[in-house]
């Protein structure tokens, strides 16, 4: 009973040697563990590859992942990856060019989207396809944010996509 009135807190910050060298934070530190912020940075990286690979077709995002080493795979050699995509090598890094050249095109891009409705996924979103979306085969626009604007069913609205899902766009109505 008397013990734990002796105890008291010790911050991460406090000394816990006599000498005043060795602070707690060290002793409690991993160093075999990954570093936090490295983490968070490889994250959004990751994040942000992701959103742009969905913007370009099956073959181009395969092209572009394994040439550069992309969401953890390995960096490969253009004669590697046409291989296994039964092309010349002359081809894959005419595709990779146009690739690159789309995912340029694709920052900070304004789309127009036919507004369908009210979302499956949440009661907060609203969806719409682009042009280029087929119902039941390509992903949807989900709309987070309509601003100020009153919007009705079955109308086109200016829509900048924020980010993407594994599917989906997600964008605010501008």
């Amino acid at each position: 009973m008397i013990l734990p009135l002796l105890q008291r807190e010790l911050s991460i910050d406090d000394f816990v040697d006599r000498d005043q060298e060795c602070r707690l934070a060290t002793l409690l530190a991993d160093p075999n563990s990954a570093d936090q912020e490295q983490k968070l940075y490889s994250k959004e990286v990751a994040s942000l590859v992701h959103r742009a690979l969905v913007t370009l077709d099956e073959r181009e995002s395969l092209i572009i992942r394994n040439r550069f080493g992309l969401l953890g795979g390995n960096e490969l050699t253009l004669e590697e990856i046409g291989r296994s995509l039964n092309l010349s090598r002359e081809r894959v890094r005419q595709l990779e060019r146009e690739a690159k050249n789309k995912l340029r095109a694709m920052v900070g891009r304004q789309v127009e989207v036919l507004l369908e409705g009210a979302s499956d996924e949440s009661e907060l979103l609203l969806k719409g396809r682009m042009e280029t979306q087929a119902p039941d085969i390509d992903g949807q626009v989900l709309i987070n944010d309509t601003g100020e604007n009153a919007v009705r069913n079955g109308e086109f609205y200016k829509v900048e996509i924020t980010e993407s899902m594994e599917y989906d766009l997600i964008g605010r109505i501008v």
